[in-house]
């Protein structure tokens, strides 16, 4: 089993603060990359070959770092360098085109920011029973989202609004047959073959029938 990491965006939401990298960004303490944050679940995996990185933006610093990371937990790895911006879809193509992703091969696929926790136990079953109904791709969604701002209750008394409950960015569900995407998918088996009739210049997969078949 392998996986594809995107890592070639230009992280252009964040340059007001931060000119860097995103997956370079380092959070927490002590201070991890967020690259380094998002390989802990699949590298105690143990289930993960080898890493794909999709790169383009300060692709040298990016790969600087994941050679670093490569020796602290010597996991294997190649990359897809992106020659221009020709979005995710794009660079699975050309990694097909290049050689270095296989057409009959299963693939985590990930963007290196999403921070998603994985019961892996339960992924093994689940991914049988899609195989056993002839699905290509598991998209991981969750059922919950967690509300970015603190949410208070309040109450009126004589004309004045007043706290009475307040939660800190509290995790709320969603209204039913509704999943919030996490950005983890997984490609079975002759999943990844349909990505060689995309147009580079095609940055998003929008076939709903691809993601039902």
């Amino acid at each position: 089993m392998k996986m594809i990491i995107h890592a070639g965006g230009e992280s252009s939401r964040m340059k007001d603060v931060y000119d860097g990298h995103k997956s370079l960004l380092e959070v927490g303490i002590p201070k991890k990359s967020l690259m380094w944050i998002h390989l802990q679940p699949f590298l105690k995996s143990k289930l993960i070959e080898e890493f794909i990185f999709t790169l383009r933006f300060q692709s040298e610093n990016v790969l600087a770092h994941i050679k670093k990371l490569q020796e602290e937990f010597g996991f294997n790895y190649k990359t897809i360098i992106e020659p221009s911006p020709i979005g995710r879809a794009g660079s699975i193509k050309f990694g097909i085109e290049k050689g270095i992703l296989e057409k009959d091969e299963e693939y985590f696929v990930s963007n290196v920011d999403d921070l998603v926790s994985v019961n892996f136990a339960e992924f093994l079953n689940f991914k049988k029973m899609a195989e056993n109904n002839g699905k290509l791709i598991i998209m991981v969604m969750a059922r919950k989202i967690a509300n970015p701002f603190g949410v208070g209750r309040l109450e009126n008394n004589d004309g004045i609004s007043e706290l009475v409950e307040f939660n800190e960015k509290p995790f709320s569900d969603l209204a039913e047959n509704f999943a919030a995407r996490t950005g983890l998918d997984f490609y079975l088996k002759g999943a990844i073959d349909k990505f060689t009739n995309i147009p580079l210049t095609e940055s998003r997969i929008r076939n709903k029938k691809f993601f039902q078949s």
